[in-house]
């Protein structure tokens, strides 16, 4: 049993010296104190793509949000940056093993983090990750994405 928003301030730091680098700041924001009874190595996965991508995929003086909030029933967690266009025909395709986006750039990924994430998140806690993107960036080729996932407080008849 963990708390979800220990998880994310774990990988927040982990990550934190690489955002100071890019020169991108890192804010949280939300209220989670909910235990959850998951298998806390797999459900790592989740956070740590989610974060470990928006900085990588952020371009320097930008920001990440991560919000992750108790709602009735789940907790909240999502994670907001300014990235890479993601086609319309890349929203599936993204989750799937070693396909990464044709806007991505140099930046290096083998593109299996969302795979595995997405993978950990059907099959070990009945949930789904979703992307969405809207506004772009006023005179730059990037996009508002938000990564997010409900993540179910009671295992009570869900996958373990």
């Amino acid at each position: 049993r963990f708390r979800v928003h220990g998880l994310v301030v774990k990988y927040l730091r982990m990550y934190e010296p690489i955002a100071r680098e890019k020169k991108i700041q890192l804010n949280i924001s939300g209220y989670s104190i909910t235990e959850v009874f998951y298998n806390s190595n797999a459900v790592s996965i989740i956070p740590q793509t989610f974060i470990d991508n928006a900085i990588k995929y952020s371009p320097q003086n930008e920001q990440v949000t991560i919000y992750v909030n108790d709602e009735p029933g789940y907790i909240d967690f999502s994670v907001t940056s300014y990235g890479p266009k993601i086609n319309d025909d890349e929203l599936e395709k993204i989750f799937q093993a070693f396909y990464r986006g044709r806007e991505v750039g140099e930046e290096e990924g083998a593109g299996y983090g969302l795979y595995i994430a997405q993978m950990v998140a059907v099959n070990h806690i009945d949930a789904k990750i979703e992307v969405r993107q809207n506004t772009k960036m006023p005179g730059r080729n990037l996009y508002n994405t938000i990564f997010s996932i409900k993540i179910p407080q009671n295992l009570e008849g869900r996958k373990k």
